[in-house]
């Protein structure tokens, strides 16, 4: 691989739990909010049986793939969920594995409890202290009033994903910075902020530390 300085583009695999993560980074994008030098592709960890499902057990073996793969980074997207934490502790332990327990905040973009609470702050500064789509319904209707009983069909993830624009993407910046800490045995927390501030930024140093321990 070239290093950061010597390319003009930068392709990002990202790596994402659900579809949710997905809906997500494809808004953003489309917003356009993010530099052009980088290449980013969205990938959902499916279990190999249905394509349209994600799961996080599926990112180590995702993670291990887009290794061998041509890109310039890796990176991988998933809730920290509600303690003891079970599903985003086992894929540490996994992805440790791989990379090694000191390299695993290189590549993981985390959110206590779930990315939902990022999509929450483009409007509110409402906290959730939980990943449950049942007691995060009435939120989710109180923001966006067609979804009743939101259980991320397709429909409603449209209708999140058509709600955001540049403005409240910058709103959500602000409260998140406001609101939420950056580690993962916080809630509420977030990682992903910063990850976007990088991707809006001309310089492409921030992703060293990543194409360095992929080439190791």
């Amino acid at each position: 691989m070239k290093s950061p300085q010597d390319q003009q583009h930068y392709r990002i695999a990202l790596i994402c739990e659900g579809q949710e993560e997905l809906m997500y980074f494809y808004a953003l994008m489309d917003l356009g909010v993010f530099n052009q030098i980088y290449e980013i592709e969205p990938i959902l960890a499916t279990n190999g049986n249905d394509d349209r499902v994600g799961g996080a057990g599926n990112i180590p073996a995702f993670f291990q793939d887009c290794l061998t793969k041509p890109y310039d980074a890796v990176f991988f997207v998933l809730d920290v969920d509600s303690w003891p934490h079970e599903a985003f502790e086992a894929v540490k332990k996994k992805i440790s594995l791989i990379v090694g327990p000191a390299m695993f905040h290189r590549f993981a973009l985390f959110t206590n409890p779930c990315t939902l609470q990022l999509m929450v702050l483009h409007f509110e500064k409402t906290i959730l202290s939980t990943q449950s789509k049942v007691a995060n319904s009435g939120i989710i209707q109180r923001i966006w009033p067609k979804i009743k009983k939101y259980d991320a069909k397709k429909w409603q993830l449209d209708e999140i994903k058509y709600s955001f624009n540049k403005e409240n993407y910058e709103t959500m910046k602000a409260n998140a910075k406001s609101l939420l800490g950056k580690t993962s045995n916080e809630c509420p927390s977030t990682n992903i902020v910063d990850f976007f501030e990088n991707l809006e930024s001309p310089n492409p140093a921030w992703l060293r530390n990543n194409i360095q321990a992929i080439k190791k």
